[in-house]
């Protein structure tokens, strides 16, 4: 299974929620195999992460996020079932991606 990170191009914290949920992510999420990030790349993130480049074009917030998993669901690679994450999750105790509820 994979996790897709759906970022906006501003962060108000220079992208360090993004660094704490993608900590959080590997400490306590078993059974991911890739993890990818659509829209803005930190410049932290290393060639680990499989990035899809997005801009929000709209002031719609909805729209930019729908927007971005339709980019996510378009690349072949990914999983069927992927856990959609946003750089407000954060994982507190160990889970199983696959029984996630």
């Amino acid at each position: 299974m994979d996790a897709v990170y759906i970022i906006g191009d501003l962060s108000p914290w220079s992208d360090n929620e993004t660094k704490y949920s993608l900590r959080s992510l590997e400490k306590h999420v078993s059974g991911i195999d890739e993890v990818y990030i659509v829209g803005h790349k930190p410049v932290f993130i290393n060639d680990s992460v499989i990035h899809i480049p997005a801009k929000d074009l709209t002031f719609n917030r909805a729209k930019n996020i729908a927007t971005k998993i339709l980019l996510a669901c378009a690349n072949e690679n990914l999983s069927e079932n992927f856990l959609l994450m946003n750089d407000d999750y954060f994982f507190l105790q160990d889970v199983d991606a696959k029984t996630y509820p």
